[in-house]
This record gives structure tokens, C-alpha cells and sequence, in this order.
């Protein structure tokens, strides 16, 4: 309990400045009354704030997580793996195959869904 609380407060402060990343500004138009544009906000007019939030969000929101996901992921195969092996579970009533394919279908997916779309938000100058 007490970590998912910290994992939620973690993710509102990281989050937070997401709020003031753009700005509505509205001016006089030739064709119409009022248009409107979005500019940065000023805290991500920085450029160097602006690099530094992106690497803190892809290292805190992407690639940490996944380095855990990882451990975890390997440590759980490797414990099905050694209870097969040492006999303690009976593969009929623990199928570790399924586990197994679970644990990885799980990294896999957040490879390919997360990954890409953090790496695009990272550029440094």
C-alpha cells in the first residue's frame, strides 16, 4: 500500500509540470474575430528546462520502470524455473510455460507500446 502511494505521488509531481506546458493566446484576426494560439508555457520556453523534464520523464517514466520490469520478470521465471526443476511444483498444477509467456508478453508489450513514445519526447540539444 504504502508503494503504490509513492508510485502515485512520484507520478503527480513528475506529471505536474505537464499542465503549464502550453499556453491559449488569442489575437485579432484579418478573417475573423479572435484566433487562437497555442504557445509554450513558460516554464518549457526553457530550452534547458525543457531537456532536462524530458530526460527525468524518460528515465523515471520509462526506462526505471522498465529495468524493474525486467528484474522482477526474470527473478519470477527464474523461482517457477527452480521449484520445476527441484520438483516442489507439480507442472500439471503450476504451468510455468504459461507464466512464463505471461511475464514475457507483459515486457514485450511495454517495449513496444511505451518505449517508442518516450523516445520520440527525448531530444537533447
Amino acid at each position: 500500500m504504502v508503494a503504490a502511494v509513492l508510485i502515485f505521488v512520484a507520478a503527480a509531481l513528475i506529471s505536474g509540470p505537464l499542465f503549464f506546458r502550453n499556453r491559449v493566446v488569442t489575437v485579432p484576426c484579418p478573417s475573423r474575430n479572435q484566433c487562437a494560439i497555442v504557445l509554450p508555457g513558460p516554464l518549457f520556453r526553457d530550452s534547458e528546462f525543457r531537456t532536462a523534464y524530458h530526460v527525468l520523464w524518460a528515465t523515471l517514466g520509462t526506462f526505471l520502470p522498465l529495468v524493474i520490469l525486467l528484474g522482477t520478470s526474470c527473478g519470477l521465471v527464474m523461482v517457477l524455473y527452480r521449484s520445476r526443476t527441484a520438483g516442489i511444483a507439480s507442472p500439471d498444477r503450476y504451468p510455468c510455460t504459461r507464466v512464463t509467456a505471461t511475464v514475457t508478453a507483459v515486457v514485450i508489450t511495454y517495449l513496444v507500446l511505451v518505449c517508442p513514445s518516450t523516445l520520440t519526447k527525448v531530444r537533447i540539444h
